[in-house]
């Protein structure tokens, strides 16, 4: 993976979002997690690059926008909101479980 790209990164038994921010020279990567603005530097093997079919156009999505959205801890797809768009993507709430989770690209409407 190379500095700017999305991906989750393992912590402790679930899969969360990442923005790797740097290769640093002993091919660890330096992260953030994406909606909780905690940084760590990681080896290649605990990140993974998310895989996602073609993403929807940033011009349709806006705050109230529904979609669904993979989540790859579970493997399933779940329904959400977007609640607004920042830096790195949309703040999505998961309706069903109440949880917001910043995503960079959206994948399926309603």
């Amino acid at each position: 993976m190379e500095a700017g790209s999305i991906g989750e990164a393992a912590f402790g038994a679930c899969w969360y979002p990442v923005v790797v921010e740097a290769v640093q020279a002993d091919g660890r990567l330096a992260v953030e997690f994406l909606g909780y603005k905690q940084k760590e530097v990681l080896d290649q093997s605990g990140v993974r690059k998310l895989k996602l079919k073609a993403s929807l156009g940033t011009a349709d999505v806006v705050p109230g926008f529904k979609c669904e959205v993979y989540y790859a801890g579970d493997g399933s797809w779940h329904v959400g909101s977007v609640e607004s768009v920042t830096d790195h993507g949309y703040i999505v709430l998961f309706e069903a479980a109440g949880t917001r989770e910043v995503r960079r690209s959206l994948n399926r409407s309603l």
